[in-house]
């Protein structure tokens, strides 16, 4: 490691923003959940960088041999006071782990952006940890987002995948994009058998309750007209009320989602939200 981190201090809310939302816990598990389950083996399962188990609950619901890696002791042991025996926990950095066997499944969310030396943590796990016929799950948040582009635009970031004062303060080493990940991946000798986006994220997580909206509905924003209003009218937004569109309409906005199978990451939609958004807010 280049320098001198404390693991317990990243795990820390400071002002701008929080390190974990309740957007993250209650809507993006899962999604990332189920975005993983067709792909899950029989066996065990091993968690790197697990954090106080809120993903670890939920994947007790498909493995009974869990076991969990976590750089801060502070986590680590909220985590054992949650589950007891339940599940298997090991306190230690990633490069000094050293585990007594191979796991058939092994996840790795939003923690590869947190690392130093990401290609030597990949090596490691393929070379050391993932069994020969093993599946390993990585997620990472997307620099090409909508929010982040929508933040460029703004002002607030410089460029797709900066790292902002207060991501760095939560460790945050990256921002991937789609290309970059695979780009190390590649490089660890690992080989990538999908890809995908998890989901349409318009908002950052500070507008986490407007997001809550926006994941039943952001399929039938794409017309300059209702972006202009999904903008300018945050706080009218009911939240627990979804404003749906006609259902025909909603049908024809989606068909060409469904035959060509391609919901995010550079596809149709995403592309075209991406441009009558930079023309509006030129």
């Amino acid at each position: 490691m280049s320098t001198q981190r404390d693991y317990n201090k990243e795990l820390e809310d400071n002002l701008e923003r929080k390190y974990a939302y309740d957007f993250d816990l209650d809507v993006m598990h899962p999604y990332m959940l189920r975005s993983f389950e067709p792909f899950f083996k029989t066996g065990n399962m091993l968690e790197l960088g697990s954090y106080k188990g809120d993903f670890t609950k939920r994947l007790l619901g498909f493995f009974n041999d869990i076991t969990c890696v976590e750089a801060s002791n502070k986590a680590c042991d909220y985590a054992k006071s949650r589950f007891g025996t339940d599940v298997k926990f090991v306190n230690s950095l990633f490069e000094d782990t050293i585990l007594p066997t191979k796991y058939d499944n092994i996840v790795l969310t939003h923690v590869l952006e947190h690392i130093d030396e990401p290609v030597s943590l990949l090596k490691k796990v393929n070379t050391e940890w993932l069994s020969d016929e093993g599946h390993f799950f990585i997620v990472c948040p997307n620099a090409n987002a909508p929010s982040r582009q929508i933040a460029v635009k703004m002002g607030l970031i410089s460029h797709n995948s900066a790292i902002t004062d207060a991501e760095a303060a939560h460790g945050h080493r990256i921002t991937y994009s789609l290309d970059t990940l695979e780009r190390d991946i590649k490089q660890s000798g690992l080989k990538i058998i999908y890809r995908s986006g998890i989901f349409f994220k318009a908002l950052a997580n500070s507008r986490a309750a407007v997001s809550r909206f926006m994941f039943k509905y952001i399929f039938c924003v794409w017309k300059r007209r209702e972006i202009t209003l999904l903008l300018r009218c945050l706080i009218l937004i009911h939240v627990t009320r979804s404003s749906l569109p006609p259902l025909e309409e909603y049908i024809d906005e989606i068909r060409s989602i469904w035959e060509t199978k391609w919901l995010t990451n550079m596809g149709e939609k995403h592309d075209q939200f991406g441009k009558e958004l930079e023309a509006y807010l030129e």
